[in-house]
C-alpha cells in the first residue's frame, strides 16, 4: 500500500497523472487483499482461542448447586453473631455505667 502511494506521489511529481487511476485501482485491490487476509487471520486466532480456552481457564467458583442461598445453618450463624454482638454491647454499657458511678462517688 505504501509502495503504491510512493509510486503515485512520484508519478504526480513528474506530471504524468494519466496512470493515477490505475495506481489507485491497484492500491484498492491490494487493500482488499490485505483486508481479506487479516479477516482470515482473526478467524483462525479466534478459533484457536476457543480451542485452548478449556485448557487455560478453570473456574474459581465451586460447582453451582440448586437450592436456596441461605440454608438453616447460615441463618442460625447470623442470629448467633447478632446475639453475641448484643451481649457484648450490653456488657460494655453496664461496665461504663458502673465505672462512671464509681468516678462520681470518689
Amino acid at each position: 500500500m505504501s509502495r503504491r502511494c510512493c509510486e503515485l506521489e512520484l508519478a504526480g511529481s513528474k506530471g504524468s497523472l494519466d496512470d493515477a487511476p490505475a495506481y489507485r485501482g491497484l492500491a484498492a485491490a491490494e487493500l482488499a487483499g490485505l483486508t481479506n487476509q487479516y479477516s482470515e487471520l482473526v478467524a483462525v486466532a479466534e478459533s484457536t482461542l476457543l480451542d485452548r480456552t478449556s485448557s487455560l481457564y478453570e473456574p474459581t467458583l465451586g460447582p453451582m448447586r440448586e437450592g436456596s442461598t441461605l440454608n438453616v445453618r447460615s441463618i442460625l450463624v447470623v442470629f448467633a453473631a447478632g446475639a453475641a454482638a448484643l451481649f457484648l454491647s450490653l456488657m460494655i454499657i453496664f461496665v461504663s455505667a458502673v465505672a462512671s458511678r464509681t468516678r462520681e462517688a470518689a
